[in-house]
């Protein structure tokens, strides 16, 4: 089917206006055009067979691809819908501006491959993760899917997935950490098992592998407190390897060796559960 570009003479569903367009087309055929996000309306990725139509707007078929053109070669998108972009952030990168750093941040790339596609289109950050950390990150695309998914992470979320290596044999094979998390002057977060002063933290954890005094291991976060993962492996006698910030004196593969690998929940409009899994880095494989 020929890409077209045509303006809307009267107000109909944009359907019926794809009908008649491709009047010569099999109606599947036409269909799968949304299917397939191929339709533009003034300038605007669309899907919804029923959207309305007025006297004046632009309608555009396109088979390039659906989504925006990546400008930055780091960015790599785990999957992307018309409500939230899943993206596997790069070691070193930070999620969001600080006051320090404010353009090299995974935010602004994610913002500006989405106004590619149109310029006043917009991101919205529904979770984060260390800069020294590498993996999932998940970007809502409006304000509703933002409070969708922040107001209901922790009952759309079944599961959010970390692999590390630590220092050490840890003994136990199975294990959960279960304490409280609170943050000093200097922000460094430190175990407490005072419920009022801190916020309760819980990891599950389980051992993959033992290797030359070092630990591959499989968490889960119960919780998502600020530097969770890291302050509990500390904790357990056993720091992330490259956490010199959490007690760690090795740095075998000069990084953090921290990867979000698996975020799997229930999607807030198809209320269907979808898995995310990222690439894992060569260190861990």
């Amino acid at each position: 089917m020929k890409e077209k570009e045509v303006i809307v003479k009267e107000p109909m569903e944009l359907l019926a206006f794809l009908y008649q367009l491709y009047s010569e087309s099999p109606k599947k055929k036409v269909k799968a055009l949304l299917q397939n996000k191929c339709v533009f309306h003034n300038g605007k990725l669309t899907t919804q067979f029923n959207e309305r139509l007025k006297s004046g707007d632009k309608i555009e078929i396109k088979k390039s691809k659906p989504y925006g053109m990546i400008l930055d070669k780091r960015l790599s998108i785990v999957e992307e819908n018309d409500h939230y972009i899943v993206v596997d952030k790069p070691v070193g990168l930070l999620t969001i501006a600080t006051t320090k750093e404010k353009e090299n941040t995974l935010y602004r790339m994610v913002s500006e491959y989405v106004k590619t596609i149109h310029p006043k289109n917009k991101i919205y950050i529904v979770n984060r993760i260390d800069k020294d950390t590498s993996g999932l990150v998940v970007f809502a695309k409006d304000k509703k899917t933002k409070a969708l998914l922040q107001e209901e992470w922790n009952t759309l979320v079944i599961e959010r997935e970390y692999l590390a290596i630590v220092e050490g044999c840890i003994k136990e094979k199975r294990g959960v950490i279960h304490n409280y998390l609170s943050e000093n002057k200097e922000h460094v977060v430190y175990v407490t098992n005072n419920p009022n002063k801190g916020k309760e933290a819980i990891t599950e954890y389980e051992v993959l592998k033992v290797q030359n005094d070092l630990t591959w291991v499989k968490l889960h976060l119960k919780t998502g407190r600020k530097n969770q993962i890291r302050v509990h492996m500390q904790n357990l006698g056993h720091p992330i390897v490259g956490d010199s910030k959490y007690g760690s004196t090795k740095n075998v593969y000069h990084r953090l060796a921290l990867h979000h690998n698996k975020l799997i929940l229930k999607d807030p409009y198809t209320h269907q559960v979808v898995v995310f899994e990222s690439k894992i880095p060569s260190f861990l494989q």
